[in-house]
C-alpha cells in the first residue's frame, strides 16, 4: 500500500491504521514528509510482535474450550 495525501494537513498530529471486521498488521512501515523518513513509534505497553503473538495463541488455548468439547 503506497498513499500520498494531495492535500495534507499542516499541523502536528499522528498516523493511525485500523481495520473492521479483520485482523491487521503493518510491517515495515515508513512515513515520509518532505523527503525526510520518520521512524514509527509503537506502543510500549504491547511488547515486542513475539510476545503479542504468543500471549494471542495462549488465549486462543485457554477459550477453546468455548469452541471444542472433549468428553
Amino acid at each position: 500500500l503506497d498513499v500520498m495525501d494531495p492535500q495534507p494537513l499542516l499541523a502536528a498530529g499522528r498516523v493511525g491504521v485500523r481495520s473492521w471486521g479483520a485482523a491487521l498488521s503493518v510491517d515495515d512501515l515508513v512515513i515520509q514528509a518532505g523527503g525526510v523518513d520518520f521512524p514509527p513509534v509503537f506502543e510500549e505497553q504491547l511488547g515486542p510482535p513475539e510476545q503479542r503473538a504468543l500471549e494471542a495463541f495462549c488465549l486462543l488455548l485457554l477459550n477453546l474450550n468455548e469452541v471444542v468439547y472433549i468428553d
